[in-house]
Formats: structure tokens, C-alpha cells, sequence
């Protein structure tokens, strides 16, 4: 099997023994035909990360870049149910960058292979995974992410309490690693290419004149309303003036950042229900009032309204709408936050079956239907 020394020195290498044995298995049986008798050596390079496999022609290399690629993932490139898997080497960092924003930020850390990953060092990153999990099912592009090991919690935080990688004079960041109970795991997260929503608006707006672009939105406000998330997408219904910096911009596509929910909303679950329902039939009647929600964010992007931006938007809202009835049901997200929160003995500040009721109920508003929740 290839190694990074004899492939090349300037991206992240990991050869299949990186998988978990099980990942391993299951690839190399899905791709055994692309594979056999072959005999050189091909990677497969995604976003600064390559994947080592030996022994491949150049017809075999495309069989298996097309084989891996095919429809597993909302990314164009490699699985990120197999990416989830890979196994870091901590020791071979070489910077670690804290963002000023929000209450935790995250930190980007660089290796010296030039490869970076984000680690978000929140002490309940389980609510953070489960909704990501929840936007890929909905099928929203989000960063490749997963729960840390605990065999890798000190080498993690050793990258943030060395003074040689970590340059940030705030002890916040330091306690943010230095005090947090062992078992509590860090989110891992693909570091992704690109601006945010944010940067593109200020710098760039002409960029978001764009129909697919605001679909995205529309789909993107669902799925915010669904959560009861004001730090993503603006709600002027709601005088959420939102954060456009928790939505990535790369080539011409909408990734979502930083996923929160707030399961207790300010003037009770029965009136944000009542909201959600006036929302949803604004947008399907088409009302003037729903035009003017679109001009606000037109605004805000610093973009010309047009009626085709709005049409956009409606159309990728109410797409988003369709199938949240059709695939978000209690029995889903039940096994999702079995999946997720079993896995985990950190105690959330959220109990994993009132969040879950919270969205089953906002998802049945959202679709305008009635049934029981999770007992």
C-alpha cells in the first residue's frame, strides 16, 4: 500500500488502512472489479485530501473515481460516509487559527502537508451533528463532519494549548480546550473553499443575481423555519436579521455552516407553530406580503429584486416543504437521534427526545398535517 512518502508530499495521503476495518471491507468489495489486475499506483484528490489506492490502470483510476463519486454524497467527489472515517495524524500539525466569531468559533487547524480541517470545540457538539445529519437527509450541502474519538481528544487539544501552533494571546480559546471533561467529543469538519454568503454580498453581489442561488435560499429559509434558527437566513417575519456568515458560498452552490435550533421559542412552541403555518401560506398563495419578504433579503444581499428571484425562492421553499412531508418522519428522526446520541454519554443541555419532538411538530406545521409524537 502507498504512503504519503512515496506519493506526494504536498496533500494529505491516507492509504485504506485509514478506514475503520468495516469501511475498509465495504469499499474494497463495491470497487473489487475496478480494481483487479492492475499495477500502478492512482489517488483520488478531493478539497486537499487523497485517498491512496495501489495497483490501478487508468481505466481502472476512472471506474473507481466514478464508482466512489456516483450518487453518495450531496458533494460532487468522494463519499462522505467514507471520508467520516478517516483517521488524522494530530501530531503532524503545524498552525492552529481560532475565529473571533460567535460564542465557541471554531478553529482551523493546518498540517504540514498544507491539508486543514476545522475543529469546533463546543462542549455539546451531538445537537450540532445530529442537525447536520438532518440537513443531509433533507439533501443540503453541508462540510464533511464527525465526532472525534476520545483516543484523539488529547492530541486535539494538545494542537490548541501549544504555544508554537496557537499564536491567539486569548485564554477563551485555551479554555475551551484545556477545561472541557474528557469524554466530550470535538466536531470535525471538512474545511471548505470559498466565501461566505456574508463576504459575497459586501464584495461581490452581482454573484448572487442568480435563480439557482436563490432557490437554494428558499429551501435553505425551510429548513431554518423547520429548526427554529435565527442565525442563518434572515426572517424579516420574524425580525430575525439572521448571520450570513454561517452560509458558505462555492461555485455557485449554498453550503450550510453552524446549525443551531432554539427548542424554546420566545413567546411558546403552540404561537411559533401558528407562525410557521401564516408563513408557509403566504409563500404558497404568493401574497404581496411574501414578495416583500423577498425584497428584504434581495436588500440585504445588496441584489436587485426581480419577480424571477422571487418565483426562485418559492419554488426551492416550497420543493424543501414537499420533502420534509415525504421523508421527515418520527420513526427517522427517532433512529437518527438513537444513532447519534447513543453513541455519546456527554450529557446535552437539550434532552435528544424533546429536540426531536420539537422538529417532528415543527415539520408537520411546516406541511400542514397532524400526527402524534415520539413516545
Amino acid at each position: 500500500m502507498p504512503t504519503s512518502q512515496n506519493l506526494n508530499n504536498h496533500h494529505q495521503v491516507f492509504s485504506l488502512k485509514s478506514f475503520y476495518p468495516y469501511q475498509a471491507s465495504t469499499l474494497a468489495k463495491s470497487l473489487l472489479g475496478a480494481m483487479m489486475g492492475v499495477s500502478i499506483t492512482a489517488a483520488f484528490k478531493r478539497s486537499g485530501v487523497e485517498i491512496a489506492v495501489a495497483g490501478m490502470t487508468g481505466a481502472a483510476t476512472g471506474a473507481f473515481l466514478s464508482r466512489i463519486s456516483e450518487g453518495l454524497s450531496s458533494h460532487a467527489g468522494l463519499s462522505k460516509h467514507d471520508v467520516d472515517t478517516l483517521t488524522i495524524d494530530w501530531k503532524q500539525a503545524k498552525r492552529l487559527k481560532h475565529s473571533q466569531n460567535g460564542k465557541v468559533g471554531v478553529s482551523f487547524i493546518s498540517f504540514n502537508d498544507d491539508s486543514r480541517i476545522v475543529v469546533k470545540p463546543t462542549y455539546h457538539p451531538e445537537i450540532e451533528f445530529f442537525l447536520l445529519k438532518l440537513g443531509e437527509k433533507l439533501g443540503f450541502k453541508l462540510p464533511m463532519a464527525r465526532l472525534s474519538d476520545t483516543r484523539e481528544h488529547a492530541g486535539i487539544s494538545r494542537c490548541a494549548l501549544n504555544s508554537r501552533l496557537n499564536k491567539d494571546p486569548r485564554e477563551k480559546v485555551k479554555e475551551l480546550y484545556q477545561h472541557r471533561p474528557p469524554e466530550s467529543p470535538f466536531l470535525i469538519m471538512e474545511s471548505l473553499e470559498g466565501d461566505t454568503l456574508k463576504d459575497v454580498s459586501e464584495n461581490h453581489p452581482a454573484q448572487l443575481q442568480s435563480n439557482r442561488l436563490f432557490v437554494q435560499m428558499g429551501e435553505l429559509f425551510a429548513f431554518d423555519l423547520l429548526l427554529n434558527n435565527f442565525d442563518r437566513m434572515p426572517n424579516p417575519w420574524m425580525n430575525y436579521c439572521g448571520n450570513l456568515e454561517n452560509i458558505h458560498v462555492t461555485d455557485n452552490e449554498l453550503f450550510l455552516l453552524d446549525s443551531s435550533m432554539d427548542v424554546n421559542p420566545v413567546h411558546g412552541h403552540q404561537h411559533y407553530l401558528s407562525l410557521i403555518r401564516m408563513i408557509v401560506g403566504e409563500l404558497v398563495e404568493g401574497t404581496r406580503a411574501s414578495q416583500s419578504f423577498v425584497k428584504d433579503i434581495c436588500q440585504r444581499l445588496g441584489v436587485e429584486y426581480s419577480t424571477d428571484l422571487y418565483h426562485a425562492f418559492r419554488e426551492g421553499f416550497l420543493e424543501k416543504r414537499q420533502r420534509v412531508a415525504n421523508h421527515l418522519t418520527a420513526e427517522v428522526l427517532n433512529e437518527m437521534r438513537l444513532t447519534i446520541f447513543k453513541a455519546s454519554s456527554n450529557d446535552s443541555p437539550v434532552d435528544s427526545l424533546e429536540l426531536t419532538n420539537f422538529i417532528v411538530s415543527n415539520a408537520l406545521a411546516l406541511s400542514d398535517e397532524t400526527s402524534s409524537i415520539i413516545g
